[in-house]
């Protein structure tokens, strides 16, 4: 049995099933976009070129990781990424370190579940298509 918590009085277990209710609808209440996972800019290009580029997809998988109600799930990928670079200050400037932060979350976020979880609904969805086009032949 689930403990009481103490400011409202539900169980535990209520508040989870309420949680995976809400993420349930926010999950079927999402657009079903093409994802194309992310290519690095070759080092050679120019850092505000780079930048740029990974600017835009940093905050491309943010806002998906919102729109799927995992908010907190981004958050730990950025507080370990965070972790992770400690210590860069020293050998590296302000520019690359944030630019090197958002590509590390980046990589983070595109192994993540909820990336995962998607593009296989994306391919189960592609999988469907096809099977009904070969089926009309």
């Amino acid at each position: 049995m689930s403990k009481k918590l103490q400011k409202d009085n539900i169980t535990t277990d209520e508040v989870v099933k309420s949680i995976n209710d809400h993420r349930k609808v926010q999950r079927k209440e999402i657009k079903k976009v093409p994802y194309k996972k992310f290519e690095s800019p070759p080092l050679s290009s120019p850092l505000n070129q780079r930048k740029a580029i990974v600017d835009s997809k940093y905050e491309e998988l943010r806002e998906f990781f919102e729109k799927c109600g995992e908010e907190m799930e981004w958050e730990k990928i950025e507080e370990q990424t965070d972790k992770d670079l400690k210590g860069f200050e020293n050998i590296m400037q302000a520019k690359e370190i944030y630019n090197l932060f958002n590509l590390r979350v980046i990589q983070a976020a595109e192994s993540h579940d909820v990336i995962q979880r998607y593009m296989m609904t994306l391919q189960s969805e592609l999988k469907k298509r096809i099977v009904r086009r070969i089926r009309r032949i």
